[in-house]
C-alpha cells in the first residue's frame, strides 16, 4: 500500500509540474491569395525597457525564418540603408508609398512588422526569468494591406517540462523559441512552394 501510495504522489507531482503550451494567438485578416515568396523584415519596434532588444529579437527572428524553405528574406543592412536613405526613423510605421518604395528595391512580395510589447529578464535566486511579449503582423506589399497578425507571449517557466527540466533561462533562447512558434503558425509546412 506504501509503494502505491508513493507512485500516486510522485505521479501527481509529475503531473503538476507539467504546463500546458498554449498556441500563439493567430488572426488571419486576410488570407493570402499568392504566395509570399520573398519578405523583408523591418526594424521592430522595442516598447519594453530591454535595451537593444529590438536587435536582439530582430537578429533571432530572422535566423529562425531563414529555416523556411523556399522563402527569400532581404538582408538586414539592406533595409537599415533603405530606412536611411528614405529618412524614416526605427520607431517609425512606414506609409502605403514607402511600403511600395521599399518593396519595389528590395524586390520583395511582403514585409514582416512588429513591436515588442514586453521584454525583460527578472533576476530569481537561482536563475534569470525571462519575458517575451511580441505583436507581428505580415504584409502584403502590393496593397499595403494586413495579412496576418499573431500576438505571442510568453515566460522561460512556459516551458516547463518536469520539475525543473525545460525552463528557458535566457532572454535569447527565449526569443529563439517565441520566433519558432510564430514561424510554425504562420509557415506550417515548414516550407514555401514558389514557381
Amino acid at each position: 500500500m506504501k509503494v502505491f501510495s508513493l507512485l500516486l504522489l510522485s505521479w501527481a507531482l509529475v503531473l503538476s509540474a507539467c504546463v500546458s503550451h498554449n498556441s500563439p494567438e493567430v488572426q488571419n485578416i486576410s488570407p493570402p491569395s499568392t504566395v509570399l515568396c520573398s519578405i523583408a523584415v523591418l526594424p521592430l519596434v522595442n516598447d519594453s525597457d530591454y535595451q537593444q532588444g529590438g536587435v536582439i529579437v530582430y537578429r533571432i527572428f530572422v535566423s529562425e525564418l531563414h529555416k523556411v524553405k523556399g522563402l527569400t528574406i532581404s538582408q538586414e543592412g539592406d533595409v537599415r540603408k533603405l530606412y536611411r536613405q528614405m529618412r524614416i526613423g526605427p520607431k517609425d510605421t512606414p506609409n502605403l508609398d514607402d511600403l511600395k518604395i521599399l518593396a519595389d528595391r528590395l524586390r520583395v512580395q511582403g514585409f514582416v512588422r512588429g513591436r515588442i510589447v514586453k521584454m525583460r529578464e527578472d533576476k530569481g535566486r537561482l536563475e534569470a526569468r525571462p519575458i517575451l511579449a511580441l505583436n507581428l503582423r505580415m504584409i502584403n506589399a502590393a496593397t499595403g494591406r494586413t495579412m496576418m497578425t499573431i500576438y505571442n507571449s510568453r515566460r522561460g517557466e512556459d516551458y516547463r517540462s518536469i520539475m525543473h527540466f525545460g525552463v528557458v533561462n535566457t532572454i535569447t533562447e527565449l526569443a529563439r523559441v517565441v520566433s519558432d512558434e510564430i514561424i510554425r503558425q504562420w509557415f506550417p509546412a515548414g516550407e514555401v512552394k514558389c514557381q
